[in-house]
């Protein structure tokens, strides 16, 4: 019985080990909105937020600009290349 307890608990951290080193990794996009810092400096440069959850950009000055958990700024060009749209562009506008 014990061998079978010890077998079972270093399974267990087989599975758990992987799973902790992974969150060590470094996000490509961001995992929490931007900094006031970061939005001010990137809509100054002209940058667009992509919001990598659902492939949509957002223009500075919009009302969603860097608010997204997910996301990261690019230009535009960048953005359309790789497939997001604005919002308005969804809408038919």
């Amino acid at each position: 019985m014990k061998r079978h307890l010890t077998a079972f608990a270093l399974a267990v951290s087989m599975l758990l080990i992987p799973a902790a080193s992974a969150g060590k990794k470094k996000p490509t996009t961001m995992e929490i909105p931007p900094t006031q810092a970061e939005i001010q400096q990137s809509a100054a440069q002209g940058l667009v937020w992509a919001n990598t959850a659902n492939k949509t950009y957002h223009k500075p000055g919009s009302k969603n600009y860097g608010l997204s958990r997910h996301g990261k700024f690019m230009t535009e060009a960048e953005a359309r290349a790789a497939g997001y749209t604005t919002k308005s562009a969804i809408r038919g506008k």
